[in-house]
């Protein structure tokens, strides 16, 4: 608790019983029970998380969670991450033409919220 109260995120009332308060940035984000708690006999997607030790990969699940709107964007966002594919003519029956498409890079785009906190300083982006 020393910890967070030298780093500013608890604030601490003295006593013989002290009092703590976590000063709050930003919006809450709300999490999913299945996500906390698990489903069933699983272990939860915040534990096996935390297993890694460490907590830019919990920061960025979390911010990822925040920015993904599946309704529109039928979840993450292709602001943030997007996908480039190939294209390749496999059969054609009449006029129907059959693809098939494999994923040919993943990008990641800075500049926003969920990826910006994780970019490395000095460094101009990256390949994907």
């Amino acid at each position: 608790m020393a910890s967070l109260v030298k780093q500013g995120v608890v604030l601490s009332e003295p006593g013989k019983k002290p009092k703590y308060k976590i000063q709050r940035q930003g919006d809450d984000i709300w999490l999913p029970n299945a996500v906390v708690d698990g489903v069933e006999s699983e272990i939860p997607p915040v534990t096996k998380i935390r297993q890694t030790q460490d907590p830019m990969v919990l920061r960025l699940f979390v911010e990822l969670y925040a920015q993904q709107n599946l309704r529109e964007d039928g979840g993450i966002s292709r602001k943030v991450t997007e996908k480039a594919f190939k294209r390749e003519k496999i059969g054609q029956r009449g006029a129907h033409v059959v693809w098939l498409y494999e994923v040919d890079n993943t990008y990641l785009r800075w500049g926003n919220a969920a990826t910006d906190p994780h970019r490395l300083k000095g460094v101009d982006d990256l390949a994907p």
